[in-house]
């Protein structure tokens, strides 16, 4: 039995082409609704269904149901008008799915960006007005960060807008 159906409890032509990659189908609806929709699912008018996949090479992201008026199995024509609209939705929701992930990166390299430039901005600032240089400066703001258990972003930020101060640490005596 496919993930699919496992994990939601349905099965039918789909739930099987998305494991399979080949056109499911059942020839009469009523087998559909014996076999594939058990007691609790609606039945439907159509006399026939069938599943064809969605597919992008081997990937296969799910399966499209056609379901006909007329029993029997898919004629050429249907089925290759059927898995054009198949391959369009595909293209569709992979195409959806690119965007998205698109998005969420162009965030997440957004939030970088602006944190490195916070923290820049607080290691100018701490060189400045405790006379480091900005090695010590950055290793100054890191180990404050660490030692308050915060972000080193966040304590940047608190810098720059002056909500927070970093007092130096205390030089170790040397021997004379």
């Amino acid at each position: 039995m496919p993930l699919y159906s496992r994990v939601t409890g349905w099965t039918g032509p789909g739930c099987a082409n998305v494991s399979d990659r080949e056109v499911q189908g059942s020839e009469k609806i009523d087998d559909c609704n014996r076999g594939w929709m058990g007691s609790g699912r609606p039945r439907h008018d159509g006399a026939a269904v069938h599943a064809l996949p969605m597919r992008l090479r081997s990937e296969v992201i799910g399966a499209l149901n056609f379901f006909d008026t007329s029993p029997g199995a898919l004629d050429q024509g249907k089925l290759r008008i059927g898995q054009a609209l198949a391959d369009v939705a595909t293209i569709g929701l992979l195409q959806q799915r690119a965007i998205h992930r698109s998005g969420v990166l162009n965030e997440q390299l957004q939030t970088a960006l602006n944190s490195r430039v916070l923290i820049e901005q607080a290691k100018g600032i701490l060189a400045e007005r405790l006379h480091l240089d900005v090695a010590d400066a950055f290793a100054l703001l890191r180990s404050g960060a660490r030692n308050h258990n915060r972000r080193l972003s966040d304590l940047a930020r608190a810098i720059v807008e002056g909500t927070e101060q970093i007092l130096p640490a205390p030089k170790p005596s040397r021997p004379s």
